[in-house]
């Protein structure tokens, strides 16, 4: 408030500097001021501005710089100013890496943390910059992929723990799961090469979509061995069944993802790029790994009586 009146009193001195904003007009100015001086309390304010005024100007001539203090002239503040320096500085990107200027930003936070101990509190270093700004940015948005990533695999393990008839049916998703994150942040590193504050999204939605595939294959393996196939029977009838579907379903829903890749939003079209190959992945993973985990079982799991498969309509006690 103190301020907002300050500038408000000087208003007609701050019209006339914006009326004819060059040197001839700050000459007018001076000799306004100087003619209009009065022995009165207004004028102590007229008198340090031609006094400050003329302070830099004498450091002109000698060819030194001293900007005009306004908020000495506006306010009247005479504290010491602190000093301040700008250091730039051009990191080397290694755009190879996730956060391509993790590198170098923690080579400067390790300089900027030496530089304030030395300085017991008295010297305050900010950085700022892209590098920097991009680098904190995908550090939260790396941070809250995370967060969601887990939860979303905690909620989907205990909701297709519930759904499936038997427990150890839930292995070969979570396995499908585990295996695919690799196999797709590969697939991205080469294709794109690179993940962008977009595309790490990809991490919840390969948990949303390729857990399905697991679901079909486990659940129709599990139909097949409760009508008294065998174990790779059941496998071979269960591969036969669902995979052209699931395969015409990897089709379609990639195709849909591929087209992200035809926008000039880069984010976007490699987010497309990147699961359209981890539907690929799931797919592949779901009539390769998933078969092969239920042979890895042990036989004595497999002791299915002959459930009525209604039952998975009429609640937990009747099909647990």
């Amino acid at each position: 408030k103190g301020m907002a009146k300050e500038i408000l009193r000087i208003r007609p001195l701050i019209n006339m500097i914006s009326a004819q904003p060059d040197l001839p007009g700050f000459a007018n100015l001076i000799g306004s001021v100087v003619a209009s001086v009065k022995p009165d309390a207004e004028s102590e304010n007229l008198i340090k501005f031609v006094n400050l005024t003329d302070k830099t100007m004498q450091a002109w001539v000698k060819n030194q710089s001293l900007p005009l203090d306004w908020s000495e002239i506006v306010a009247g503040n005479t504290d010491p100013k602190p000093v301040r320096f700008s250091i730039i500085v051009k990191p080397v990107i290694d755009f190879s890496l996730l956060d391509p200027a993790a590198a170098p930003l923690a080579e400067v936070n390790r300089i900027v943390n030496d530089l304030k101990a030395a300085g017991n509190g008295k010297v305050k270093i900010l950085l700022t910059g892209e590098a920097a700004l991009n680098s904190q940015e995908l550090s939260s948005i790396m941070k809250g992929t995370l967060r969601a990533g887990i939860i979303s695999f905690v909620l989907v393990s205990l909701i297709i723990w519930f759904g499936m008839p038997q427990t150890h049916l839930v292995i070969p998703a979570l396995i499908l799961l585990l295996l695919g994150f690799p196999l797709n942040i590969g697939f991205a590193a080469l294709t794109i090469g690179s993940l962008n504050m977009i595309s790490v999204v990809f991490v919840v939605l390969f948990i949303g979509l390729g857990v399905d595939y697991a679901v079909h294959m486990t659940l129709r393996y599990w139909e097949k061995r409760v009508s008294g196939q065998g174990r790779l029977a059941a496998i071979r009838s269960a591969a036969e069944d669902t995979g052209p579907a699931l395969a015409l379903c990897t089709l379609t829903t990639s195709l849909a993802f591929l087209t992200f890749s035809f926008t000039d939003f880069v984010g976007m079209a490699q987010l497309g790029i990147i699961a359209c190959g981890g539907i690929i992945v799931a797919f592949i993973a779901s009539i390769t790994l998933v078969p092969a985990v239920l042979t890895r079982i042990p036989e004595k799991v497999f002791s299915i009586k002959a459930l009525n498969l209604s039952g998975l309509r009429q609640g937990l006690p009747a099909w647990r």
